[in-house]
């Protein structure tokens, strides 16, 4: 059996499990999709991430739809049915193996991320990207995370003596990396009481569902009785991300619905996302998705 798109292009596949798209003889594989084809939900024997680097696509997981942008990565354990949707241009960066077959420490580095993820996603109130246990790298985790992956995918195609070595190496300083982000979000939101954290989940579902609204810290932190400075500091400590780069990120993400689905032009879509602006809209839009709106809508 294999996953087919409309196009013909396959993924070997057998009984729902994805096969190891080995590239060499090591317990690891790293490759870059940037293919028009979605990946219907499947299971796999071995662990994997992806980083996406540029565009977007939704990941299905967990039962739940996570629209997924440039700096955010994706972990599977194996046996996890997941999938992603691409409906849009988009660059990820795979990266596939067995922890067994690499050492001890790499496999206590994968139980402890896994631990982690799957108690950071049990609030049923979080926003989806926590319920799906996403990372969101800021741009210097980004670009190590990017440079450790193309050292290894540079080791695929010309191998050398200790590639197995180098590849391991990598793989080792990008999942440390990896779990010192989640201990860091972990420890930043440990001391808030749940009161304060459960605040922050109804502004994040206040901010879904009132999109085009202007965002009034000022009134959001008097409503919780908190200073603006406080409200900041804990909606990034719970979040990752500042108010204005959350509220951001669902607008582009929306402005990329109504283009796709409703079929607006640019303008229509940046006015109805809530952005009067449209050079501005544009110019934040290839900030955060690496490709300008136009690109997207042709």
């Amino acid at each position: 059996m294999n996953l087919r798109d409309e196009n013909g292009w396959m993924v070997p596949c057998h009984d729902g499990y994805l096969d190891f798209p080995a590239q060499d003889d090591t317990p690891i594989a790293v490759t870059v999709w940037n293919h028009m084809i979605s990946v219907k939900p499947h299971r796999h024997k071995f662990q994997e991430f992806a980083l996406i680097t540029r565009g977007y696509c939704v990941h299905v997981y967990r039962g739940i739809e996570v629209p997924l942008i440039p700096g955010d990565v994706f972990l599977i354990e194996p046996e996890e049915e997941h999938g992603y949707e691409i409906q849009a241009p988009i660059e990820l960066i795979n990266c596939q193996f067995y922890p067994e077959k690499l050492g001890g420490e790499c496999q206590k580095l994968m139980r402890q991320m896994c631990l982690q993820k799957k108690d950071s996603g049990s609030h049923s109130r979080q926003s989806r990207l926590d319920r799906q246990g996403i990372l969101h790298l800021n741009m210097k985790e980004r670009k190590d995370i990017e440079f450790l992956l193309n050292s290894m995918m540079e080791e695929q195609e010309n191998p050398q003596e200790d590639m197995a070595v180098m590849k391991a190496a990598c793989l080792q300083m990008i999942l440390i990396k990896f779990r010192r982000n989640q201990k860091r979000k972990a420890e930043q939101i440990s001391h808030y009481k749940d009161s304060k954290k459960e605040k922050i989940y109804e502004i994040l579902s206040y901010m879904e569902e009132n999109l085009t609204k202007e965002l009034d810290v000022h009134r959001i932190a008097e409503e919780a009785c908190w200073s603006v400075g406080y409200f900041r500091a804990v909606f990034k400590d719970v979040t990752g991300l500042t108010p204005t780069e959350y509220l951001n990120r669902l607008r582009i993400l929306k402005s990329l619905e109504y283009m796709q689905k409703d079929g607006m032009n640019v303008s229509e879509a940046a006015l109805r996302a809530g952005y009067l602006d449209p050079a501005y809209y544009s110019r934040l839009f290839k900030k955060i998705m690496g490709y300008s709106p136009r690109y997207f809508k042709n």
